[in-house]
C-alpha cells in the first residue's frame, strides 16, 4: 500500500514476529518505501545482525537498494562478503541491491563479480543484473564476453541479461549461439531473445545502434 499507516503496521509486526520466513517477508515489503532514511536504518539492521536468517538479510540488502538513498551503496559492498547458504546474501546486495542503485560503483562491482573464480551462483546473478547497464559501453562489451562464458548457466544468465534489454547490437552473437552453443538450452534461449529482438524492431519500436 505504502502509507505511513501499512508501514506503522510492518515495523510492529517486525517487532513481534520472529518467524525467519515472515521477516524475510517483512524485509522485502519495507523496500516499496522509496527513499525512507528510517526504513533504511531498520533494514541495515537486519542485513548486520548475524541472528537474523540469511534470507532475511538477503531481503534485506534487496530493499535497501530499491530504497535508491546512494549512501548505502557502501554498506552493501561490505555485505557481498556476509558468508551465508548459497551465497544468498551476497546474491541479494548484488541483484536487489547494487543493482538497483545503479551507481558507477555499483555497475563496477557487479562487473567484478562477474569474473571467474567467483562462485557460479553469484557470477549468475551479477551477469543478469548487468541486463539494466547495457547502454554503459564496459557493461556492453562485459556481456558479450559472458555470452561466451565456458559454464552453461552464466551463459543463460547473460542471455537472459540481453533479454531484459532487447538490445540489437547482440543479435549477431544471439544467431551465434542458436546455431552453434554446445547446450542445446543456449541454442533454444538465444534464438528465442533473438526473436523477440526482430519482433521489437519491426514494430518499430527499437531501432539499430552504433
Amino acid at each position: 500500500m505504502g502509507t505511513e499507516y501499512a508501514l506503522k503496521a510492518l515495523l510492529n509486526a517486525l517487532n513481534n514476529e520472529r518467524h525467519p520466513r515472515v521477516r524475510q517477508v517483512i524485509a522485502e515489503a519495507l523496500g516499496n518505501f522509496k527513499g525512507n532514511g528510517n526504513v533504511a536504518n531498520v533494514l541495515m539492521s537486519i542485513l548486520e545482525d548475524a541472528s537474523e536468517s540469511y534470507y532475511a538479510r538477503s531481503k534485506a540488502a534487496q530493499s535497501l537498494g530499491k530504497l535508491g538513498i546512494l549512501d548505502y551503496g557502501k554498506s552493501l559492498i561490505k555485505a557481498l562478503d556476509y558468508p551465508s547458504h548459497n551465497y544468498v546474501i551476497t546474491q541479494g546486495a548484488l541483484q536487489g541491491g547494487l543493482s538497483e542503485l545503479g551507481t558507477d560503483e555499483a555497475i563496477d562491482t557487479l562487473v567484478k563479480y562477474t569474473e571467474l573464480g567467483k562462485p557460479t551462483l553469484v557470477r549468475m546473478v551479477a551477469t543478469q543484473s548487468l541486463g539494466k547497464f547495457v547502454g554503459v559501453r564496459r557493461v556492453y562489451d562485459r556481456i558479450r564476453e559472458l555470452l561466451r562464458d565456458p559454464y552453461y548457466r552464466v551463459r543463460y544468465a547473460a542471455v537472459a541479461a540481453v533479454e531484459s534489454s532487447l538490445d540489437p547490437r547482440f543479435l549477431d552473437i544471439l544467431d551465434d549461439l542458436a546455431s552453434r552453443d554446445l547446450d542445446g538450452r543456449i541454442r533454444r534461449y538465444a534464438r528465442d531473445v533473438a526473436r523477440k529482438i526482430r519482433e521489437q524492431m519491426q514494430r518499430g519500436v527499437l531501432s539499430m545502434q552504433d
